[in-house]
């Protein structure tokens, strides 16, 4: 295409000023009819050729992009939270991945037993592991009114009522020298002993109408909650474990053929189901307490057992998926968890080729600590891999974000 000074050269000796010559009327006219028609053809080349112009400025990222690529601007990319990393080797520990409980430390924890027999009913509304208790809060209560002899707890507290009357009326006939030294001293002692039945009960802290009240001797969490609503249990059988939740044990199940690898483990990650987050023993005090050097033949796991101290996030009774590190790191490209995209089994991630064009790239995944991964192809060491905003870019290169300035009206 001609440019604007090459048209408009080529149109100016139309309009040269040249000596006055003798021109028949029709011949005029047709001449001036020319230079109009002239001069509208060039108005239209020019016009098309600014068109052109506009849309190649306006679609530049668009019409170059490569396959797989996306345009996306610093300033989407701020507002996105978006944030990159370089790949790099790095020290990578072996990994056993499996499942296992957070399960109360044994010094940190009681077990709350049966003071009767009877049916137990909860006293808290939909009690169940986890529960957070305070100290001296009655959360079960035991009543055998309908089986036997009768419930313990009415029994305990009418014997209480008759002992303490008794007691009352001896200290009076004690002061009028009406009876012995030895009766006073029986009637205080039925009355000592009647005021501890009754106290066990739970007596002056508790209404026994309802059974007998079974109380949390400090504050805690329950875990191990073994009786169901409504059901009968014997006295001195165990009915939850109360933990104080300031130590915590990770129980983690082995499959029995990673046997020859359990002396190698150092530490864990892991996950839970409430919280998106990484816990990493390493950073809170755990150790490895013990691993299983003996299975049967009715179970394909082995226990491995860390202690550690509990944050106040975490809840006994707890599934938890684990993620086991071992000796021997080896050198590895790993990125963070949440860099990788997964769709239909395959992995992508990420990555930032220049300041607003980034790539889909698909890659291989390998070892996994719960917070990294290993990248075994896809990428390379000094690679710029997405690691927040991955959501955002992934919309973009659907084709639901369209870049600032840009629209598809043509």
């Amino acid at each position: 295409m001609q440019d604007k000074n090459t048209l408009q050269n080529s149109i100016r000796p139309a309009f040269i000023k040249t000596k006055a010559t003798h021109t028949p009327k029709g011949q005029t006219t047709k001449s001036m009819n020319t230079k109009k028609y002239t001069a509208i053809i060039i108005a239209a080349i020019l016009a098309a050729g600014c068109a052109k112009t506009s849309h190649t400025v306006e679609d530049d990222h668009e019409e170059h992009l490569a396959e797989g690529e996306i345009h996306f601007t610093p300033q989407q990319a701020a507002n996105a939270g978006l944030q990159t990393q370089k790949a790099a080797l790095a020290p990578f520990a072996g990994v056993i991945r499996c499942g296992g409980s957070i399960t109360p430390a044994p010094d940190d924890a009681s077990e709350i037993i049966a003071p009767a027999s009877g049916i137990v009913t909860y006293a808290v509304p939909a009690l169940s592991d986890g529960y957070k208790a305070s100290a001296g809060e009655t959360i079960f209560h035991i009543t055998s009114r309908t089986i036997g002899s009768g419930d313990a707890a009415y029994k305990a507290r009418a014997a209480y009522k008759a002992a303490q009357a008794q007691y009352q009326r001896a200290k009076t006939l004690k002061a009028e020298k009406l009876i012995t030294a030895t009766e006073y001293e029986q009637a205080e002692l039925d009355y000592r002993n009647a005021e501890a039945a009754y106290h066990a009960a739970g007596g002056t802290t508790s209404d026994t109408r309802f059974g007998t009240a079974v109380q949390t001797p400090s504050a805690g969490y329950l875990s191990n909650i073994t009786i169901t609503n409504g059901s009968y249990i014997q006295e001195g059988m165990p009915l939850a474990t109360l933990s104080k939740n300031r130590k915590l044990q990770l129980k983690a199940e082995v499959e029995k053929n990673h046997y020859r690898e359990l002396n190698k483990i150092r530490s864990a990650n892991f996950h839970i189901p409430y919280d998106d987050a990484t816990y990493k023993l390493a950073d809170m005090n755990g150790r490895l307490i013990t691993y299983g050097r003996a299975s049967t033949p009715q179970s394909n796991y082995l226990p491995v057992i860390f202690q550690f101290d509990n944050n106040g996030d975490i809840l006994p009774g707890t599934y938890a998926e684990i993620f086991l590190l071992t000796e021997g790191k080896t050198e590895a490209i790993a990125i963070p968890e949440k860099a990788l995209v997964e769709e239909s089994g395959i992995y992508y991630i990420y990555l930032r080729i220049h300041d607003d064009i980034y790539r889909r790239q698909q890659v291989t995944t390998g070892r996994n600590d719960g917070e990294r991964v290993e990248i075994l192809t896809g990428v390379a060491p000094g690679d710029e891999v997405v690691t927040d905003g991955v959501h955002q870019l992934k919309q973009a290169a659907l084709g639901n974000i369209i870049p600032e300035g840009h629209t598809h009206a043509h």
